[in-house]
């Protein structure tokens, strides 16, 4: 009997030795780990190292799987812009669709444009037509004006008008009275 005691105690003290050893080793990770976590900031990376840290089953290699798909995402854009190369990606499509829009503003533009120098143009035609006829009207006015006179000197010639005016006159209504007849003859 004092075999097994001593066979016992021995198993005993084996088994505390375990036990210790045990919660050592649990201590020292769970150490390590608020240690990692202690020193970093809780992001995305500093969890994925704290669980690559943890060696037990699938955990690093799920750790590993996550960086690679954050870093198939982080290169999207550029295997589009780059990997897409066919007229109807949807790269080309917006930058065609920008383009066009571009161009459709500036035809706008232009044809804004050339609508007011239209309207300058038939603006100053219409002006320059309204000044001819104005100045027309006077001209026929003036030439009206110096046929009355003209008549009134012939017909009463002792109306009281200067022989320097009555010299204009006739000088003048001599050239015009020619143009007034071949108006009305016309």
């Amino acid at each position: 009997m004092k075999a097994l005691n001593i066979a016992n105690r021995q198993l005993d003290s084996i088994k505390a030795i375990a036990a210790s050893s045990l919660q050592k080793t649990d201590s020292l990770k769970l150490a390590a780990i608020n240690e990692l976590s202690g020193n970093r900031s809780n992001d995305l990376a500093s969890s994925l190292d704290i669980l690559h840290c943890i060696d037990t089953g699938y955990i690093p290699l799920a750790a590993w799987m996550i960086r690679l798909l954050l870093l198939l995402v982080e290169l999207m854009p550029v295997f589009l812009k780059f990997g897409g190369s066919k007229p109807d990606d949807i790269y080309h499509y917006a930058l065609k669709k920008m383009a066009q829009k571009k161009k459709d503003e500036m035809d706008l533009i232009l044809l804004n444009e050339m609508e007011l120098i239209k309207a300058k143009t038939q603006y100053s035609t219409v002006i320059a037509r309204q000044k001819a006829a104005y100045d027309n009207s006077l001209d026929e006015l003036d030439l009206y004006t110096n046929f009355i006179d003209e008549m009134a000197v012939r017909q009463e010639p002792d109306i009281p008008i200067n022989d320097k005016e009555r010299d204009n006159y006739s000088d003048r209504i001599s050239s015009k009275w020619k143009e007034l007849l071949d108006r009305f003859a016309a």
